[in-house]
């Protein structure tokens, strides 16, 4: 069965994009890029909610052809693009995205988990993390907290939910100001 990993840029105040979509806030530079190459070179499978999918494949796909594309996007472009997708929603029929599956509900979801070897990776999609989180099928969270403070935008978690105990396992500061904190759910019995 699948680890689920799920993966977020964040600011400080808990937002992950701002009111308008953007990701204006995100502090780029090279172990960022390490991290991220890192992070899709373990993963077998990518799961995505319908929005953050059309934003990524919409990017992704135009890498390979793009000669201003830098050195580490041809490096991650070419890893992402051909994985196995799994698209959470109830109103997309088919994906642009190679490789690409639609799935209804969350037991869609978990039966797809089920039957994948090594890492299930989400990137944003804060509707489809909430559903995860509720069900506890999340494994691991990895938050990429960015020093700012946006004061308003799309939050990763909302009102829905109980609280999540979580254990951290490991913490890396980057030049930029960014820290990676990755969290692990704190099942009970288990060594803290």
């Amino acid at each position: 069965m699948a680890k689920i990993i799920s993966s977020h840029w964040i600011t400080l105040d808990g937002y992950i994009s701002g009111r308008d979509g953007s990701l204006g806030f995100v502090r780029g530079d090279a172990q960022l890029a390490e991290y991220e190459i890192g992070l899709i070179g373990t993963a077998s499978h990518l799961l995505f909610g319908r929005a953050t999918y059309e934003q990524l494949s919409s990017y992704w796909t135009r890498v390979p052809a793009n000669p201003d594309a830098a050195d580490w996007e041809k490096v991650y472009g070419a890893r992402i693009n051909p994985l196995p997708k799994s698209v959470l929603s109830t109103t997309m029929k088919e994906g642009a995205w190679g490789n690409t599956e639609i799935l209804e509900n969350i037991g869609a979801l978990g039966e797809r988990a089920r039957r994948t070897e090594g890492d299930m990776l989400i990137y944003g999609s804060a509707s489809v993390v909430q559903q995860l989180t509720d069900q506890d099928l999340i494994d691991e969270f990895h938050f990429l907290i960015h020093p700012v403070l946006l004061g308003a935008g799309k939050r990763l978690f909302g009102e829905a939910g109980g609280q999540v105990d979580l254990r951290k396992t490991r913490q890396e500061d980057f030049a930029s100001g960014v820290v990676l904190n990755v969290y692990e759910r704190a099942r009970e019995g288990a060594d803290s």
